[in-house]
């Protein structure tokens, strides 16, 4: 499950708002038995495709809201993941994972972002 807010919804201080909103409907139609098996990906639609990716910092507390909502799902950082930020997401943001979007189409970009994610 994909979560994330748009630039306007950002911009506005509606990111939590926005984040809880679909986690709810989403969830909403999952029965009990399926919640374990969930994996959600933050994924600012502001940064999709753009270079322009969610500080460090900012994700951290969008991670953090999210897994108090969502106990023990991984949750995973996407929105211009590249080999030069991905470590941070992973290790400073505290992310389970990434959901690596246009990196991975270039693959020595892409082998780079997998062999961080391996030795975080």
């Amino acid at each position: 499950m994909c979560v994330g807010e748009t630039e306007k919804e950002r911009k506005k201080g509606k990111t939590f708002e926005v984040i809880k909103r679909q986690i709810k409907k989403a969830l909403n139609l999952l029965s009990t038995q399926h919640l374990h098996k969930i994996i959600i990906a933050y994924e600012p639609v502001w940064a999709i495709g753009t270079g322009k990716a969610c500080g460090v910092k900012e994700a951290k507390i969008v991670n953090s809201f999210i897994k108090k909502r969502v106990k023990n799902a991984p949750i995973l950082y996407g929105g211009s993941v590249n080999s030069k930020n991905a470590l941070e997401y992973l290790e400073k943001a505290e992310f389970h994972g990434l959901l690596v979007g246009g990196a991975s189409l270039n693959a020595s970009e892409f082998i780079k972002i997998v062999k961080m994610a391996s030795n975080a």
